[in-house]
């Protein structure tokens, strides 16, 4: 870890001792500085007394309320530019947030994807290899890189790909991600990574805004010398669906990742739907926590989208989950690769 990194001061404000104690061991292994609170009146006179470079503020904290406590650092020369990461186990507004400045992160989370959000905060420069995208820690702590497919497969791919033709970009496939929120992309760029094929585009993450939906291109997986398979991220908004479209004809695979909130976007997955009709893909995988379906909404919203995909000629795989993994976001684009390889529904 650099001497930048150990130089960095977070304060965590958050009522549990032992959500505390395993965010703080967390980030002290990363050489940060961590300072404690129990409460907000405490996280106050903390932040006033060290002047921290970043507040983890869990928004349960007690006796001064957050949106108090976001008003006064707020109001306050010494502190008003604190960065704030937002903790909470449910979606909901939050007072004082700025756009471009704080980040929401909702509990349950990984500790890979909670650093993510401290490296995007505190060390946005940090971008190796001019790939544009974020990484914490040193390099050689990175897990070891894989091959995405065993030499056989990938020769099959790359014959199925030439009997497809061209795409105008050369011979080429397209997979489409559409993603519940914007930050998911950094987990998804981060699994991905662990594949000697992946590249990510350095002019996709050099152009995108931080607090902006990722839309487009955003890296490939080469498959041999000549030929890839192109990545896209979009969002589940049917005022965008033009541009599915126009920039990613023809998709060979679709993978849907949803989470509960898209249970009321039912126009957005029918816009997901359509999109497939005279698509190449025929693998469509939707990918969801397990308290999706645990609502009615969700379960009918799941049996429509499932019925529309099968009247328009593809199968949908529906895989449930406790919680997203880089190993099974990994799975996820294996599996659609997979069956195109087959040629066949899932």
């Amino acid at each position: 870890m650099t001497a930048t990194s150990a130089s960095k001061k977070i304060l965590i404000a958050d009522p549990s001792s032992e959500s505390r104690r395993s965010l703080g061991n967390l980030l002290r292994g990363k050489g940060l500085e961590v300072i404690e609170a129990s409460d907000g009146s405490k996280a106050l006179s903390e932040a006033l007394l060290h002047h921290p470079d970043l507040l983890l503020l869990d928004l349960s904290a007690g006796l001064l309320s957050p949106d108090r406590l976001v008003r006064i650092l707020r109001t306050n020369p010494n502190t008003m530019g604190v960065p704030i990461l937002f903790l909470s186990d449910k979606e909901q507004g939050v007072p004082g947030f700025l756009p471009g400045v704080d980040e929401f992160l909702r509990r349950p989370f990984q500790e890979e994807e909670i650093l993510l959000r401290i490296q995007r905060i505190l060390f946005p420069d940090l971008i190796p290899g001019g790939q544009g995208f974020p990484r914490f820690g040193a390099f050689e702590s990175l897990p070891a890189k894989c091959e995405f497919l065993p030499p056989e497969d990938i020769a099959r791919l790359k014959s199925r790909m030439e009997e497809m033709g061209p795409f105008g970009d050369g011979k080429a496939g397209r997979i489409v991600l559409f993603l519940p929120d914007p930050f998911f992309l950094e987990g998804v760029v981060t699994a991905l990574g662990r594949f000697r094929e992946f590249e990510a585009d350095g002019a996709f993450f050099a152009l995108r805004r931080k607090d902006g939906f990722p839309l487009g291109k955003f890296g490939k997986i080469r498959v041999g010398e000549e030929n890839a398979l192109l990545l896209y991220a979009f969002p589940y908004l049917q005022s965008v669906s033009p541009v599915w479209y126009a920039i990613a004809p023809r998709p060979v695979g679709i993978i849907a990742f949803l989470k509960d909130e898209v249970s009321s976007s039912l126009d957005g997955l029918l816009a997901v739907s359509d999109y497939t009709r005279g698509a190449d893909a025929r693998a469509v995988l939707a990918v969801m926590g397990k308290t999706f379906t645990n609502f009615g909404l969700g379960k009918n919203t799941l049996r429509l989208f499932q019925s529309r995909v099968e009247k328009l000629g593809c199968s949908l795989k529906v895989q449930e989950m406790e919680q997203l993994s880089p190993e099974e976001i990994r799975d996820a684009v294996e599996c659609v690769v997979r069956q195109f390889l087959e040629g066949e529904g899932i």
